[in-house]
């Protein structure tokens, strides 16, 4: 190779071949590129801390940049060796010889900036769930940041794009709110309650660490199952309290407690009734699920199936929920629970000519259970008395004859633990008022909530942002979109 002509060594190394010359430029493009996203993360990341999704960190970008750098430094290197005519340097190789010597001095310049990257970003997170009592400072000065930001700057920072497609997307929702209350009320008086709606949401979203987009579409929602302004103020927190003590989704909490509500004839046009009502409602299915191995959206679902019937019959809502309760501690949950109780209760609101005889045979007085005279305490416990004696095959045969075989084995459950189970546990549960706001306030000093409540609050602050910035930008939006079309 020592005498092979350096235009035909490089060519055989691959020095001068197009896909070469493409590598080394493709590498330095995308590192020009990523020195501009580290300039945009460390500028976010010092701002915002993590909350701004389409930003990456700084130590994410230092990562991709000292691979890339190292491509660069390999294929510099090739370069550099290629170069070289009978093992003697030329112009050329001193050349490369400097490339690499910048490319190393660049790479230990990512280095180190990636171990002060790590310092920080553990620094920021550490303190991040502490900081959301301080964002309302910042928000408060945004008005300032806007007028001070021209249009052009503004289009070009990614934290401010994120902050107007924030905005973008949490006006869009409330707009369609707008509609669905639109409906015979005064424009003044939809403005005030869309301003109080708008506040409410980003209140809610710092109080209980739940984003701005789930809250509209939960009070959405409830607009959409026929909840006035109202209704859906007062109803709100209680849901949010109940989200926060169960730990389930808060679109399922808020489906079954608005549910609930309607199921035993408790949703009223005044705030302050809905707000207890909905209290009673997120107490209730808080307390039994937490006393028992059901869950809050198991007691929702079970809910679906037996709550209207049970409405019906002058059961409260603290002892069905109760049954449902009991009823999953044997293993009987959620639409099992429901359809087995559904069952019993149709079959003492209409029982069949066997049904009847049964009920009889249990020792069960149907017209003193329609007059209201008994309860399903007091009937679990004569039919429990009624049946002493019998084998478990007798028994399991009346019962099912009784309530139908669908609900025979809940029915064998209560019957077995009696009516002062049932009993016990309804008292406890009408004695729990209070109980799921306390637990949720328990459960709001945990570093998981605290850290929550810190990104929702970055979320609004970012939305605020948005907010103020929109009025400036949608004008150059339009003036470009009609630029566009001449």
């Amino acid at each position: 190779m020592a005498d092979a002509p350096l235009g035909k060594m490089i060519i055989e190394m691959g020095l001068d071949d197009a896909n070469f010359s493409k590598g080394i430029t493709g590498v330095n493009k995308q590192l020009t590129a990523l020195k501009n996203d580290l300039k945009t993360s460390q500028t976010s990341f010092a701002t915002f801390g993590k909350g701004i999704d389409g930003v990456k960190s700084p130590m994410e970008v230092l990562t991709k940049s000292i691979e890339k750098q190292k491509e660069q430094l390999a294929l510099l290197k090739k370069s550099y060796s290629g170069s070289l005519v009978d093992g003697k340097a030329t112009s050329s190789t001193q050349n490369y010889a400097s490339q690499i010597s910048r490319a190393n001095a660049q790479l230990a310049q990512f280095q180190a900036q990636l171990k002060s990257a790590a310092s920080e970003q553990y620094k920021q997170t550490s303190i991040l769930p502490k900081m959301s009592s301080g964002l309302g400072k910042v928000s408060s000065g945004l008005d300032t940041i806007a007028s001070k930001t021209t249009p052009v700057s503004v289009g070009v920072t990614a934290v401010f794009a994120k902050g107007i497609q924030a905005a973008t997307n949490f006006n869009g929702k409330m707009t369609e709110i707008q509609a669905l209350l639109s409906d015979g009320t005064p424009a003044g008086v939809l403005s005030k309650q869309m301003d109080t709606l708008s506040s409410k949401s980003k209140k809610w979203a710092q109080q209980y660490g739940i984003d701005t987009s789930s809250i509209n579409e939960g009070m959405e929602e409830m607009i959409k199952r026929g909840y006035n302004f109202n209704q859906t103020v007062g109803a709100m927190p209680s849901v949010l309290d109940a989200a926060r003590a169960s730990g389930d989704d808060f679109g399922t909490v808020m489906s079954s407690s608005t549910a609930i509500l309607e199921q035993f004839g408790l949703k009223t046009n005044d705030t302050a009734s809905m707000m207890k009502n909905t209290q009673r409602v997120t107490d209730s299915l808080t307390f039994v699920a937490n006393k028992t191995s059901a869950g809050f959206s198991d007691m929702g679902t079970a809910m679906e199936y037996v709550g209207p019937v049970a409405n019906s019959l002058g059961m409260s809502l603290e002892e069905t929920s109760s049954a449902i309760g009991l009823l999953s501690n044997n293993g009987i949950e959620g639409d099992k629970a429901g359809t087995a109780l559904r069952g019993a209760l149709s079959r003492l609101l209409k029982p069949t000519k066997e049904s009847s005889v049964a009920f009889k045979a249990l020792g069960v007085n149907l017209d003193e259970w329609k007059k209201g005279n008994i309860g399903l305490p007091d009937m679990l416990d004569t039919i429990k008395k009624s049946t002493e004696g019998m084998t478990d095959a007798e028994k399991s045969s009346l019962v099912a004859k009784a309530f139908g075989t669908q609900a025979q084995t809940g029915m064998n459950i209560l019957i077995h633990q009696g009516g002062d189970a049932l009993r016990d546990l309804t008292k406890e549960t009408q004695n729990a008022t209070g109980y799921t706001k306390k637990l949720a306030d328990q459960m709001n000093d945990s570093d998981k909530n605290a850290f929550n409540k810190a990104k929702a609050s970055l979320e609004v602050l970012a939305i605020n942002l948005g907010q103020k910035l929109l009025p400036s930008i949608v004008p150059i939006v339009k003036e470009i979109d009609n630029l566009g079309g001449r």
